[in-house]
């Protein structure tokens, strides 16, 4: 969350959750459960987008009428999200450089301009890069989000954002019903958007407009309702959601979202309280702030544990598995030691300026007049306008 919100340590737990899915998912590569496990890693993503969705445009409501704030959210954005993703993406062009063939690197341009997924809206395959940052291509899609949402909700304005919210789930899944690949932001952005209007929902409920009952009461019945959906489309149907052809597989995208979309806005109405203690321990909450690193690293420390068991003979999958999990703590710890919290540092002192009202600016005129008149200076009473 950003540094000038309220911060819900039980968010850091749901990414450590959701980033432990991803991993489970790819290492899984190439057992049987692989398939069995591809709704894991599929719906974990989409919990990413949804609490991105509530996140930036909880800051975006909060703080767009201040001074600068196009230029303080991008320069924020990319102190969070740009050091450690360019320092893996030259990582590993240096060490294709320094071994030719060992990776491909047709598509360097596109990774370095968060792009690596553009051609799918040409229905077109992107060029060739190296396998160990394949799955940043949803990096891309947040990133495209971050740059274009606060645009958008900026001239939609408060009033009109819940009809744009509705517009853009509705343009997802029309998207994937048409063919276009989920790795795109036009196909994906129901997941953001519903995020977007879980913020508005709660945004209103903290001016009074809606109460907490009714709304944990719709958060509850669409977080059912969606697991019911996906249920029946697994277990009657015979389908995996994220994993086939047709329209089943772009609804259960929508529905895997609607529920994460119930869930977060359950755990914001109840953060504190007893029932979600277990997302308040510290091992997971530990795990979260790190997770960023975790879903970048998991991937190339996977390549690096399967060379370094062959070189020295070694054959157990599992062995290999656990390796590579080990050295992706252990890296996307550092990384967040050494490198994330020291940007975080620079982004905190980089912080949105809030514009005076008119009350406001009356009251300050007046300090300042009383000050005058009771020091001959504005700087008497200037601590406490």
């Amino acid at each position: 969350m950003d540094g000038t919100t309220r911060r819900v340590p039980e968010f850091d737990a749901l990414r450590g959750i959701a980033a432990v899915g991803v991993v489970v998912y790819h290492y899984s590569y190439p057992g049987p459960w692989y398939h069995r496990l591809f709704y894991v890693g599929g719906s974990s993503l989409e919990l990413f987008f949804v609490l991105s969705g509530y996140l930036i445009t909880g800051i975006i409501l909060q703080h767009q009428s201040g001074r600068s704030f196009f230029l303080t959210f991008y320069a924020r954005r990319a102190l969070r999200i740009w050091p450690i993703y360019y320092l893996s993406l030259f990582a590993i062009a240096a060490a294709a450089w320094m071994k030719p063939g060992l990776f491909p690197m047709d598509g360097f341009w596109n990774h370095l301009t968060y792009t690596q997924n553009i051609q799918f809206y040409r229905f077109r395959e992107p060029p060739l890069f190296a396998y160990p940052l394949h799955h940043t291509w949803s990096l891309a899609v947040e990133e495209q989000f971050y740059l274009i949402w606060p645009l958008l909700v900026i001239v939609a304005g408060r009033k009109r954002l819940v009809p744009l919210a509705l517009a853009c789930i509705g343009c997802g899944v029309a998207a994937r019903v048409c063919g276009f690949s989920p790795r795109i932001l036009l196909a994906r952005c129901d997941g953001f958007a519903l995020g977007a209007l879980l913020a508005v929902l709660l945004d209103a409920k903290a001016h009074s407009k809606h109460p907490t009952a009714s709304l944990s009461r719709l958060f509850t019945i669409t977080s059912c309702a969606a697991l019911l959906a996906l249920t029946l489309g697994m277990w009657i149907l015979g389908e995996s959601p994220f994993n086939i052809e047709g329209p089943f597989s772009s609804l259960s995208i929508l529905a895997t979202a609607v529920l994460f979309f119930g869930l977060i806005g359950l755990v914001s109405l109840n953060a504190g309280q007893l029932a979600l203690r277990p997302l308040r321990s510290e091992w997971l909450c530990d795990l979260g702030r790190i997770s960023y690193g975790v879903y970048l690293y998991h991937l190339p420390m996977m390549i690096f544990a399967e060379r370094a068991a062959a070189r020295l003979g070694y054959h157990s999958q599992l062995g290999i598995r656990a390796l590579g999990v080990f050295t992706t703590i252990l890296l996307a710890a550092l990384s967040w030691v050494l490198i994330e919290q020291p940007c975080l540092r620079l982004k905190d002192r980089i912080g949105y300026q809030e514009r005076p009202t008119r009350g406001a600016r009356v009251n300050s005129r007046a300090g300042r007049d009383v000050g005058r008149s009771r020091s001959g200076s504005p700087q008497g009473i200037t601590k406490h306008v």
